[in-house]
Order: structure tokens, then sequence, then C-alpha cells
């Protein structure tokens, strides 16, 4: 069983990633500028995920279908339901910012507000274990 200080601190970097646009590049001070460059993070993440408008970063588009392939074939008419289904898929092989990244990355490319569980409380669900409880 996982110790809630970790699953506190997992939720805050996975929350700072999403509102921030990623955490601390390596070897850099602070997150790329834009959307064209696409910088890896310390926690094995990439990105922005987001434009600073909060459209997606198209140039993280093809990296993230690779480590979480299930979340990022969603599309436009994803359920809570699927899209539960793909993440805990990828959950599988992909740590927990990469699959909130892809689903991130998702929710804004389609609008899903109101559809789907807004990307913050989806990473509350993934830390607490919940989401892809059997």
């Amino acid at each position: 069983m996982q110790h809630p200080q970790s699953r506190r601190l997992v939720l805050g970097i996975a929350t700072a990633a999403v509102l921030t646009g990623g955490l601390v590049p390596l070897g850099a001070a602070q997150a790329a500028p834009g959307c064209a460059k696409v910088v890896e993070y310390q926690d094995g993440t990439f990105g922005p995920v987001l434009c600073p408008n909060g459209t997606p970063n198209l140039a993280v588009q093809a990296k993230l279908a690779e480590e979480a392939p299930r979340t990022m074939a969603l599309r436009a008419t994803a359920t809570t339901t699927g899209a539960t289904k793909a993440i805990c898929t990828d959950r599988a092989t992909a740590s927990i910012p990469m699959v909130i990244n892809a689903y991130t990355y998702q929710y804004s490319r389609y609008q899903w507000s109101g559809r789907t569980l807004a990307p913050m409380a989806l990473g509350k669900r993934l830390v607490d274990g919940t989401l892809c409880a059997s």
C-alpha cells in the first residue's frame, strides 16, 4: 500500500505539470517558452503539453501516442467509461504523470469539459488508486 504522503507528492507533481505546462526541464532553469520545442522533464515526461493559450501542443502528440497509445486514440465522442478503460490500460506501462499528460492533451484537443473527468480529478483518482481499481 502506498503511503498517503507519497500519493500527495505524486498528485502535487502531476498537478504542477498540468497547470504550468511541465516541470523544470533537465539541464535548464525553466520550461520551453512556447509550443514549438519539446523539452524532456526530470520525471521522464515531456512538454509543454499545452500551449500558453490552452490548445494542445502538436509537437508532443506523436511522443504521447508512443507512451500512452490507448489514451491518445480516444476521440471527441469519448465517454468517462471509455477514457477510464484507455487510461488504465496505458497505466500498466506508462507513469501516472505521462498518462495524465496524454489525457490532458486529449481533454484540451476535444474540449471534453463537462463530458469526461477533468484532468485534476483524473489525476487525483489515479494517485489514490480508485480510477483503475478492479
